[in-house]
């Protein structure tokens, strides 16, 4: 089993400016074609749509307006 890197990634709703941290890990193995990124922790202000493997396919909407959110 490969290790997974874990890190902090600051969720904005640019529309109800609500904040938050979500913990993501992601998979290190050279052997691997792609990424695949995991969201460990998201707090109850936000919910996760659906998980793609990569930060860029894994859709997080704030829990109070719905926005689709990206991580900073």
């Amino acid at each position: 089993m490969s290790r997974r890197e874990r890190f902090t990634i600051r969720l904005v709703c640019q529309l109800c400016w609500v904040l938050g941290d979500a913990e993501v890990s992601e998979d290190s193995a050279a052997d691997r074609r792609g990424p695949d990124t995991r969201v460990e922790y998201c707090p109850s202000t936000f919910r996760i749509g659906g998980e793609g493997g990569t930060l860029a396919t894994t859709r997080i909407a704030c829990a109070t307006c719905g926005e689709i959110v990206h991580g900073h």
